[in-house]
């Protein structure tokens, strides 16, 4: 039912703030899958994102929310892919790729309810962005950038351990 997901994905993410990162992942991977409905699945998903974020593996983050983005874009879910393009950005950001990462805050900004936090997210990443020397990674757009990825590098909702922070 919508109230035990809901259960499960606020345990989730209050197994992650106490930095019990692994349990937090195998809770959502036994109890949520790409079966379930297409919005359900894609906040999970985006909520192990930000756990591989905090367990300082924005790299398969970043794989995770692009999978998002991509299917919210299929399934013409705006909303979703204003979310998911935040959760993108903020692997960028984790990554260092700052110019990348400001196209995805343009992209999120019409998250009303998130609106300002994102333009204080933007300007920074813009902020650190303009203090790297001149060729810098991170500095202008990636080669490999895309707006919306035409495909995903993510291999499903899996998940390989990670290390809990002590």
């Amino acid at each position: 039912s919508r109230d035990c997901y809901s259960d499960i994905l606020s345990e989730a993410s209050s197994m992650a703030w106490k930095k019990n990162y692994q349990e937090a992942l195998v809770l959502l991977d036994a109890n949520i899958s790409p079966t379930d409905s297409t919005t359900l699945y894609a906040n999970a998903t985006l909520l192990k994102s930000c756990i591989l974020r905090l367990s300082d593996d924005p790299k398969r983050g970043l794989e995770l929310a692009e999978q998002v983005v991509y299917v919210a874009n299929l399934n013409d879910l705006p909303s979703l892919l204003a979310k998911a393009q935040l959760y993108r950005a903020l692997c960028l950001c984790d990554l260092g790729l700052y110019a990348d990462a400001v196209r995805c805050y343009v992209r999120a900004a019409s998250i009303r309810w998130y609106a300002k936090h994102v333009a204080d997210m933007m300007a920074a990443a813009e902020k650190e962005r303009d203090a790297l020397p001149s060729g810098s990674r991170g500095k202008y757009l990636s080669l490999d950038f895309q707006e919306i990825p035409r495909s995903t590098s993510a291999k499903g909702f899996g998940s390989s351990p990670v290390q809990n922070s002590d």
